[in-house]
Parts: structure tokens; C-alpha cells; sequence
């Protein structure tokens, strides 16, 4: 929950999936002082021109409520996967600090 509102993870990653330049999204919630939850969106994004964060948030503003809006956006060349092949959270949330 943040703010009060239940946030489904799966919900930001199509939204932001669905994004004309972004290839790959997953978001990870960490607890976070200041507002309880911390969302961290990871983003795979082809090519060398990345979207701005100001852009990726009015897109976001556009497409999601605001508390499901991410707090940050991160860059990677690829998605860490484990041995099966799963997307590995543990290393995206160590990553993202």
C-alpha cells in the first residue's frame, strides 16, 4: 500500500511498457521513510536516446494515478535474470540502493 491505496506492481510495468521507447520495465517497491514506499522503475531502453524524467513522469501522469507514479527511474541495458530465467528482484532492489 502507499498513501492509503493499494499499488499493483504489474499495473506501472504495462503502463510503462507500453511506452513508444521503452523495450523492457519492472518496478520494485523498498520501504522509504519519508513516504513508506519507494517505487523504483527500471527501464530498457533501445537505442541511445533515452526519454528525459520529466517526460517519463507527464507520461506516467497520463496513464496511471498519481501514486502509482515512480519515485525513480533507472537505466540498464538489460534486466537481470536468476538461473530460470525470471526477472531477479533481489538484484534490481540491491542495485537500486
Amino acid at each position: 500500500k502507499r498513501r492509503g491505496y493499494r499499488v499493483e506492481l504489474a499495473e506501472i510495468e504495462a503502463a510503462l511498457s507500453a511506452h513508444p521507447d521503452i523495450e523492457n520495465a519492472v518496478v520494485t517497491a523498498s520501504p522509504d521513510a519519508e513516504s513508506g514506499v519507494r517505487l523504483d522503475a527500471t527501464l530498457v531502453i533501445p537505442g541511445s536516446a533515452r526519454p528525459s524524467i520529466v517526460a517519463l513522469k507527464q507520461y506516467c501522469s497520463r496513464n496511471l494515478p498519481a501514486y502509482m507514479i515512480p519515485d525513480r527511474f533507472l537505466f540498464r541495458e538489460t534486466i537481470p535474470q536468476t538461473s530460470t530465467g525470471k526477472v531477479d528482484y533481489q538484484k534490481l532492489q540491491a542495485d537500486a540502493g
